[in-house]
């Protein structure tokens, strides 16, 4: 199996006790298992499989476009990192490594990918916008309109309706009540 890294970066990966390093632009054969191991740890990296008769630009775009998600899903799992730590009154992490490097390298990469395939880069931005809009709905609890006063069932699917799953059966009018009102604090 023949593997090509067309990202800027050297990828480093351990397998069977050998140390493997990809170097930018290179192509490296390996054996079947070490090669599918390699795609499944670096592929999100970049690393890409090379077949007989592949188009070495589409995929040094797939790669760039691989690496290009990988520091988005970074950068975005920082950002809501520090939105719960800002939930919970405690002050912004500090950016990491990761996170600085991601910063700094994703809109080259989204600049090479745009010169080498705008359809490719174009795709992946609007995927990278879907899922931003998808995470912030999902972060988002609904608001109950009021909340019932001591009808159990009632207050069950007061719950439902504001938090989206079901409450523990074990919780009486008081304990429903009480998670309805924090459901609602922490939407506002």
């Amino acid at each position: 199996m023949e593997l090509f890294n067309p990202t800027a970066e050297i990828l480093e990966q351990r397998y069977d006790g050998l140390f493997y390093q990809f170097e930018p632009n290179d192509v490296l054969t390996l054996p079947e298992a070490t090669g599918d191991f390699m795609l499944t740890k670096l592929g999100p990296r970049g690393l890409v499989q090379i077949k007989f008769d592949d188009d070495v630009k589409a995929l040094q775009a797939e790669g760039l476009a691989a690496r290009a998600r990988h520091y988005a899903q970074i950068i975005h799992n920082h950002e809501v990192a520090n939105r719960l730590q800002s939930e919970k009154k405690f002050p912004p992490l500090v950016k990491s490594k990761a996170v600085v490097m991601a910063e700094t390298y994703l809109p080259i990469y989204q600049e090479h990918l745009e010169k080498l395939n705008p359809e490719l880069a174009e795709r992946e931005k609007n995927m990278a916008q879907d899922a931003a809009r998808k995470a912030l709905e999902a972060m988002a609890v609904k608001e109950p309109a009021e909340i019932p006063e001591d009808n159990l069932d009632a207050l069950r699917a007061s719950y439902k309706e504001a938090v989206g799953e079901e409450p523990n059966h074990a919780w009486n009018q008081r304990t429903l009540k009480a998670r309805i009102r924090d459901a609602a604090k922490t939407t506002a």
